[in-house]
């Protein structure tokens, strides 16, 4: 699949060494009457090719509970995933990435209403067949400038209502927001 994702390119330059977001992530517990919330912190490391490093590092009250790592393309496509629990000894594979179906995706053409979708098949680390398939599809719903999201984030941004659907059932939405100067979709809800 690598090559597959090199011919998509890299949109985008990614002329920096690494760029770390802080979140505060709230969610809320079934039967729970308030909000819980937890900061947990991503940093991405560009690698080439659209290609990141993201190591994403959870604390709850000032206590590191994970810290996850992961090979991923332009940031949204999750190709190798590899979780570090601090009450484990060893560190958990969570999927990996076995094929991508081609795609196109040019940030510089997409407008209002259009769409790219990704296919592709995750399996365990040492699955080499029956793989499950899962199919991502986003369409943009606006354009605008990075600081809408933070005063500090440069450059342009692209919102995208995204859509995943996966063969072993469940659907799920989420927002993206592509960051044409770093070439980095980041997920801001879901």
């Amino acid at each position: 699949y690598v090559e597959t994702l090199k011919a998509v390119g890299a949109p985008g330059p990614t002329d920096f060494k690494e760029i770390t977001f802080k979140f505060d992530h709230r969610y809320r517990n079934i039967g729970a009457t308030e909000d819980s919330v937890t900061a947990p912190q991503a940093t991405y490391r560009p690698l080439g090719n659209g290609f990141f490093q993201h190591v994403r590092t959870l604390e709850n009250n000032g206590f590191l509970v994970n810290r996850s790592y992961e090979l991923t393309f332009l940031g949204a496509l999750s190709l190798k995933k590899e979780n570090a629990y601090t009450n484990a000894k060893l560190t958990t594979f969570e999927s990996v990435v076995k094929e991508v179906k081609p795609f196109k995706l040019d940030p510089s053409k997409l407008t209002p209403g259009s769409k790219f979708s990704v296919d592709y098949g995750n399996a365990f680390p040492l699955q080499e067949f029956n793989f499950r398939w899962s199919k991502v599809t986003c369409t943009t719903e606006r354009l605008g400038a990075a600081s809408e999201i933070h005063p500090k984030i440069r450059g342009s941004a692209v919102w995208l209502a995204c859509n995943a659907t996966h063969e072993a059932g469940g659907e799920s939405k989420f927002t993206n927001v592509y960051f044409a100067q770093y070439g980095l979709l980041l997920t801001t809800k879901y």
